[in-house]
């Protein structure tokens, strides 16, 4: 599933349980170290031994075009995070109640974590 298929899914739970949030977008933030980056090397490497196909037997073989990195393929790891924008002022105790019904509908594995966008919409604390 893509970063905008998650997105959508996250939308479509919000929009049956609330009125407090709304899913901007879906990225994949903190690279560690920074994206895996393609580079002519495997596009020839895919084209001479895979018919073309860049595929990960590619990018696990040919080394991040980055220059001067030597870090394998599955080091170049990073967060996937929800980015939620407030629709209106809200409490605490609200939010707090629907990101938990959002988690267990959506599962723990959809993304890694939850940001939410900056807004003059705030949470309160009553």
């Amino acid at each position: 599933m893509n970063n905008e298929e998650k997105c959508t899914k996250i939308q479509e739970h919000l929009d049956k349980k609330q009125d407090l949030f709304k899913c901007l977008s879906v990225k994949d933030v903190n690279h560690k170290p920074h994206p895996y980056m393609i580079g002519s090397r495997h596009v020839v490497h895919a084209s001479d031994n895979h018919g073309g196909m860049l595929g990960k037997t590619t990018l696990e073989t040919v080394p991040c075009a980055h220059p001067g990195c030597n870090t394998d393929y599955d080091q170049h790891t990073s967060d996937n995070v929800a980015f939620l924008q407030h629709l209106r002022d809200g409490t605490n105790d609200e939010a707090d109640k629907i990101m938990k019904a959002l988690i267990k509908a959506i599962g723990e594995t959809l993304v890694d974590g939850f940001t939410f966008v900056e807004t003059k919409e705030k949470f309160r604390i009553k």
